[in-house]
């Protein structure tokens, strides 16, 4: 819940700032909104530009300086938008030209015997053709026609003879929603459902595997239609009825399935403490035809989420664990059939997970894991294929997919690169096909910090300046040679910097002269002069105390002894003592205005979550600003989450957090006798204030809030207030505050954390993976072409 000021001053120059609205004038408050000359909606496109990368994670912050435009956030890659699934290569992991985007998650994937895959998941087109949940790629790049059209998550694909085995938590399949019950065989040309299959499990399949005698599915259930089956069953391949002499069994969710290279063995993984009436911790082994638990019993020490047996019959087990058979191992160990650890070791480390609701100034926590797992032969045997979520392995770089040689245990050059969580690997003689929660191969790792060319939207291999954590905020200096940064973070480029730090440009290097460090996050960093303030939720830099804000030398990072404003409030995980969110300052460093859950500022009271203060001494000054309407019983008080100042420096807006108003003030006048409160209009939007822009006469909030494409509304205008549907980016006469017609669509609840205007459009970033449609995939950034 930040913002920013959105544009550089090179770029505020080339904008057109809007006529306020007269003091003393509240559009809203009953005067007319006819004070401010209307405009129109902007000629942005709704699709976002194909070219541009992306990121796999929240970006926070944008900024366009030179020939660079540079990301700060909580991702730790930035790449090309190729989609959910992709075709690489065998022996680089480069991705295959010609494949088509997938545009939701590929939980699942299977050679299809000619050199391509079956794959299913939860994604409802593959390129511009409609494919709802399943889909049959071939090793050119092309779409088949089959298309069985199941209804619900799929898991897990098997091929067997004639026929595809889809299973998951389906209640349907066909274009006339056939009922059936998670677990389902169709044809493999066209994809019809099989009547003749009726297998019908009683809770969720999360693994199939097929041999030629028999369909062995694993999950959550207890029965298969009528027979008890307690997580593990043994079906017909031609009927799908359960064979009951089968006793296999687990006390939790069994997530993965291997057999042996002869058949008779097949392995279990899954989160289980007993299986088969004997103690197996996550991993287990049974007879294939009777399914009587084996001796074999190598304990894992948390889940495991996949298996894959090699042609000696060495089982490698991916997970979570971190100890197999008292053995440390990380994510992915190697066990032989006498149950012993191999000395195979790929060292995994690192992860990084998308954000949910929580951990606004952090990045989220995440688990190094391996969720998929595939064996393939090469000249020198065979090779062990690895995806999941990690970044590393031993000292090598590689990004949630890499292959191992299982002969001399060493990484292959094989490394696509995966933006996110790999879940499936199907590979075949010329191929391997990558499926899961990602949206790209191919691009660069780097953690927080991002530079892309300005005028091609692509990643600049030049530039790598990583944080350990989230970076939060980007200010450049006011003639270009710096860059600051805000966050929540310990090291940049490998130096130690607590929460700030500030690059050279244009080279982007760490610059050694700038050292503050602050004792914790910082959330906003702005540039007036040769000063910087920062506000966040800190109370010391270095060895000083400053609550929540500081001035700083922006050459040297020195504390202005003269600017003191210490803010305080409630304490609590979202208060923080009265932290400073939100933070404007004028290009002369004379005003500075500051925001967020304080109620006092150097002892004297601040009634609502916004103060204004002179930018050399801090004083406050003679005039402030109001009419905030907070009215939540769990906000104590009046709290204003985020301030943004337009380029002409005449109007300031701001957003508060419950209920959502949004606020245009007059940033010059401030309140006066005849409009104490300084306001010039108030609206509402269903959604938190996270970041703004005015250009052009319109002003863009961007927001969180909804469900994807749907569930955001906001007033008409200040004077209408009827809901009109609006989710994450909303575009507003600047002027009036009434809506333009224009409607943007981002599909994260999480919705839209930065704006940048540029040459070519708007840059869009934040938490969402679709834009503009379900087709177009776009992580993290978009351009919207156009003029704002």
């Amino acid at each position: 819940m930040r913002t920013r000021r959105g544009v550089t001053a090179a770029t505020a120059t080339a904008l057109v700032a809007v006529a306020a609205v007269g003091a003393g004038q509240v559009a809203g408050a009953g005067t007319s909104e006819g004070a401010a000359l209307a405009v129109g909606p902007s000629s942005l496109s709704t699709v976002a530009a194909p070219t541009w990368w992306g990121a796999n994670g929240r970006v926070t912050d944008i900024k366009a300086v030179g020939s660079r435009v540079y990301l700060a956030g909580a991702f730790d890659y930035i790449g090309p938008q190729t989609g959910y699934g992709v075709a690489v290569d065998p022996a680089s992991g480069a991705m295959r030209a010609g494949a088509p985007r997938v545009d939701g998650i590929v939980r699942a994937s299977a050679p299809d015997g000619a050199g391509g895959w079956y794959i299913a998941g939860d994604f409802t087109r593959v390129g511009t053709t409609y494919r709802r949940g399943a889909a049959q790629v071939t090793s050119a790049g092309t779409l088949t026609a089959w298309d069985p059209k199941p209804k619900g998550s799929v898991n897990a694909i098997a091929v067997t003879g004639d026929r595809v085995v889809l299973a998951g938590d389906l209640s349907a399949v066909g274009t006339a929603n056939t009922p059936v019950s998670r677990v389902t065989a169709v044809d493999r040309v066209k994809g019809a459902r099989l009547t003749s299959w009726t297998a019908a499990p009683n809770g969720t399949v999360r693994s199939v595997v097929a041999t030629p005698t028999a369909v062995y599915i694993a999950g959550d259930f207890t029965a298969v239609g009528s027979q008890t089956a307690t997580r593990l069953a043994r079906l017909s391949p031609t009927t799908g009825a359960p064979d009951p002499a089968f006793l296999a069994t687990a006390n939790g969710p069994v997530r993965a399935l291997s057999t042996s290279p002869d058949g008779s063995t097949l392995y279990a993984g899954g989160t289980f403490s007993w299986a088969g009436g004997a103690q197996r911790a996550n991993l287990a082994a049974f007879a294939a035809g009777t399914g009587a638990v084996s001796a074999w019993a190598p304990a894992a020490n948390a889940t495991v989420s996949a298996l894959a047996v090699d042609p000696s019959g060495s089982v490698a087990a991916g997970g979570q664990f971190t100890t197999v058979a008292g053995v440390a191992r990380t994510a992915l160990a190697q066990v032989t059939p006498s149950a012993a650890v191999t000395a195979f070791d790929a060292r995994l480390s690192g992860c990084n997970a998308p954000h949910t609701t929580k951990n606004t100034y952090t990045m989220a926590p995440c688990v190094t894991e391996v969720t998929a797992l595939a064996t393939r032969a090469d000249t020198g045997g065979t090779q062990l294929l690895v995806g999941g979520r990690f970044g590393r392995s031993g000292t090598l770089e590689r990004h949630n997919a890499a292959a191992f040689s299982l002969g001399t245990a060493a990484p292959t050059a094989w490394n696509p690169v995966a933006s996110g969580l790999v879940l499936s690997i199907a590979t075949t003689t010329t191929g391997t096909f990558l499926g899961g929660d990602l949206t790209s191969v191919g691009g660069l790792v780097r953690t927080g910090l991002a530079a892309l060319d300005a005028t091609t939207g692509v990643g600049d291999p030049a530039f790598r300046a990583d944080t350990d954590n989230i970076a939060l905020d980007l200010e450049p200096a006011p003639d270009g040679s710096r860059l600051y940064v805000a966050g929540s973070f310990l090291t940049v480029a490998g130096q130690p910097r607590t929460n700030l730090a500030a690059l050279t440009l244009p080279a982007g290097t760490l610059d050694p002269t700038f050292v503050a460090n602050a004792n914790n996050t910082a959330i906003v960093v702005k540039a007036a002069g040769s000063s910087v303030y920062v506000g966040g939720a800190f109370n010391r830099v270095g060895k000083t105390v400053r609550n929540h804000l500081v001035k700083l030398d922006g050459r040297t990072g020195a504390i202005d002894a003269g600017f003191v404003v210490n803010t305080t409030g409630p304490d609590g995980p979202l208060q923080r003592g009265g932290m400073v969110q939100g933070l404007a300052v004028r290009r002369d460093g004379s005003r500075v205005y500051l925001a967020g859950p304080f109620t006092a500022a150097n002892g004297v009271a601040v009634t609502n979550g916004i103060l204004v203060v002179d930018g050399r001494t801090g004083a406050r000054t003679p005039g402030q600003l109001g009419g905030v309407a907070s009215r939540c019983s769990w906000v104590a008080g009046q709290w204003v989450t985020n301030l943004y100042l337009n380029p002409a420096e005449t109007s300031l807006y701001g957003g508060d957090t419950c209920p959502d108003n949004i606020y245009k003030w007059d940033a010059v006048s401030l309140g006066t006798s005849s409009n104490p409160t300084g306001l010039q209009w108030l609206t509402w939007c269903n959604a938190g204030f996270q970041a703004g822009l005015e250009v052009n006469g319109r002003f863009y909030y961007a927001a969180h809030g909804g469900d994807r494409d749907k569930g955001g509304f906001c007033w008409q205008s200040p004077t209408q207030r009827t809901n009109v549907d609006r989710q994450r980016l909303v575009e507003f006469d600047a002027g009036t505050g009434a809506l333009t017609t224009n409607t943007y669509t981002f599909n994260s609840p999480m919705g839209v954390w930065a704006l940048e205007a540029v040459p070519s459009g708007l840059l869009v970033g934040g938490d969402f993976s679709l834009v503009g449609g379900s087709s177009e995939v776009r992580q993290g950034l978009a351009l919207l072409p156009g003029t704002p």
